[in-house]
């Protein structure tokens, strides 16, 4: 009778973390995924002007001040139907040179518009002297980040149900209620929004570059869920 107690408390003791392992196997957690190619709502056109040397043949003999490229900047944005007011200050700086006069000065001026075609009109058809770039750069908006993340949320966890229920599937139960949700990313924080500040103003890529970029942007989330397993 003491050998078969034994044995009983031994058997007890192999079968119980099982019974009580499934009993604690009530919730089950996944990763969602998703994935959008989005478009700007807003646009930001960089411009670089400089001072120009004048030359009587190859010798430099002086350049036209930066004022006077800044108010011929002025005079060729009015022609495509912008006012001074619309054309910001964005910085300003210099380009050294190894003959008189030394330096030239330059600056770089920014136009935010929501009008595409006038972006483009500007790359395409702005030209003169002391003109040095024209790069427009894609913003969006507070309204459609804000969409643009909605969306990317509720499609990861859609694709969370979806992988929970069929790992719940495989075991004969059903994913139940959402408990939990943790955003691990969500890469529409790191795009640029209207507002934002431009840091190569002067950056000599920047030079004799007259170009739209229109390179698709992605933007992804990953969730983490945790569902009631039924």
């Amino acid at each position: 009778m003491k050998l078969f107690f034994i044995l009983f408390a031994i058997l007890t003791s192999q079968i119980l973390p099982a019974q009580s392992n499934n009993k604690i196997q009530t919730t089950i957690e996944v990763l969602g995924y998703s994935k959008l190619t989005i478009r700007p709502d807003a646009y930001v056109v960089n411009l670089i002007i400089q001072e120009e040397e004048k030359k009587v043949g190859y010798t430099t003999i002086g350049k036209t001040p930066i004022d006077s490229v800044k108010q011929e900047l002025f005079t060729q944005v009015a022609k495509f139907g912008l006012k001074k007011g619309d054309i910001k200050f964005s910085g300003t700086s210099s380009r050294e040179l190894s003959q008189f006069p030394d330096v030239l000065i330059n600056q770089a001026y920014t136009v935010n518009t929501d009008n595409k075609e006038l972006a483009e009109m500007l790359v395409e058809k702005l030209r003169f002297g002391g003109l040095k770039g024209v790069v427009v750069r894609g913003r969006y908006s507070q309204k459609l980040r804000d969409a643009i993340n909605d969306t990317l949320n509720n499609t990861a966890v859609a694709d969370a149900r979806r992988i929970a229920t069929e790992l719940a599937k495989k075991h004969g139960k059903a994913s139940g209620e959402i408990l939990n949700i943790e955003v691990r990313t969500n890469s529409i924080a790191s795009f640029g929004i209207e507002g934002d500040a431009i840091t190569d103003y002067y950056n000599p890529y920047s030079y004799n570059r007259f170009e739209v970029d229109n390179r698709d942007k992605i933007a992804t989330c990953i969730i983490k869920v945790v569902f009631e397993l039924k």
